[in-house]
């Protein structure tokens, strides 16, 4: 299954449309006293968002689009970013530990491990089986009004 947002394009590099993604905005109690702040997009990492999208529709910067993310896309992407990483460190520290390493040699451990699990997740985002699990695309276009203006 894929997942539908709207877009606007930014930019476009060859085949790919460079789309820019608002987040999505909570309960609409951002402001109020006891809210959280989230329209805002401050410290939560909720600004706006690009990204590639394969653009096969052609579409050009100013454009409004569609774009499909896939399901699994977010998830496997996090998996080879924090969890292969996140998973190095704690293998890293505990066989260092059973090694009777000390608290130098498991920290050492740690962050070399995790760097390792780091630059396999870099490289396995680069298989095109994976590739093409996470690629997002331009399914449906509507011109800007430059555009449309341009073209009557």
């Amino acid at each position: 299954m894929k997942t539908y947002r709207k877009a606007r394009v930014v930019s476009v590099e060859g085949g790919e449309a460079i789309v820019a993604i608002d987040p999505l905005v909570g309960c609409g109690h951002c402001h109020e006293p006891g809210g959280c702040g989230g329209a805002a997009g401050d410290g939560l990492g909720l600004r706006r968002t690009e990204f590639r999208a394969l653009n096969t529709l052609g579409a050009q910067p100013g454009d409004w689009v569609s774009v499909a993310v896939p399901d699994q896309g977010p998830r496997l992407a996090a998996l080879l970013a924090y969890g292969l990483p996140a998973l190095g460190l704690l293998a890293g520290a505990s066989l260092a530990s059973l090694a009777g390493l000390g608290d130098g040699g498991a920290a050492l451990a740690a962050v070399s491990v995790a760097l390792a699990a780091y630059v396999l997740g870099r490289a396995l985002a680069r298989l095109p089986a994976l590739r093409s699990a996470m690629k997002v695309e331009v399914v449906e276009a509507s011109l800007s009004q430059s555009r449309c203006g341009s073209s009557l």
